[in-house]
């Protein structure tokens, strides 16, 4: 196989991280390159909404911060301080299932990293019911830990290829949190909380050896 594109972005500007994804994805459905994962995190806080969802409001309204619409569903995220990922691919190789075998086959490589990295994580099994607040409740297949929903992830399909969003909190600022959903709404819990010493490069790196030995992907990096 053609080696996948790996993405690193660190801090990228936040009103400008779901057009990178989209275009990324836009590029493989195009067969510039043959697949892709990134890591990216945020520059300055923001809130993306699902595609399909209706205009949001914040709790307080007089808070400044974007927001942004995912080409992706799934409910609202406050992005603050997150490893959130994004895997371009087509829906027959590697990944070649449905759309609840995809989540499945990633979420899988996800939990093992976890666990290489000493966090022991759970693939939620209940089908559960959409909430317009992304953590406010673990949907199938996503990943909790200690019963707190520690990473969200949804996806969309187009011409036979498939995008798939995540975001994982590492820390969570409680006081922003109840300015955007409002004080009655419990805020996540972030890895760095449940593990001080959680590495975010140990982490991304059994990622891609786990997707190397799991789905023979290689990677060549992205300059």
């Amino acid at each position: 196989m053609t080696p996948w594109f790996f993405i690193s972005d660190g801090r990228y500007p936040s009103e400008m991280n779901m057009a990178r994804d989209e275009n990324i994805f836009n590029n493989v459905i195009d067969n510039v390159i043959p697949g892709a994962i990134r890591f990216y995190n945020w520059d300055k806080p923001a809130v993306t909404i699902g595609f399909h969802q209706k205009e949001f409001r914040f709790s307080d309204r007089s808070l400044e911060i974007p927001i942004i619409r995912r080409p992706t569903g799934g409910g609202a995220v406050l992005h603050y301080n997150d490893l959130t990922f994004s895997i371009s691919s087509s829906v027959l190789d590697p990944f070649n299932g449905d759309i609840l075998n995809t989540y499945r086959q990633i979420s899988g490589i996800l939990l093992e990293a976890f666990s290489v990295c000493g966090i022991e994580a759970e693939l939620n099994a209940s089908e559960g019911t959409f909430s317009n607040i992304c953590f406010e409740r673990a949907a199938q297949l996503e990943l909790t830990c200690m019963g707190r929903k520690i990473m969200g992830a949804a996806q969309v399909r187009k011409k036979g290829f498939f995008l798939l969003q995540g975001v994982i909190p590492l820390t969570v600022s409680t006081g922003l949190y109840e300015r955007v959903f409002g004080d009655d709404v419990k805020s996540p819990t972030g890895i760095l909380d449940i593990m001080p010493e959680f590495s975010e490069h140990s982490f991304i790196v059994a990622v891609k050896a786990l997707m190397r030995e799991s789905h023979d992907i290689d990677f060549k990096i992205n300059a």
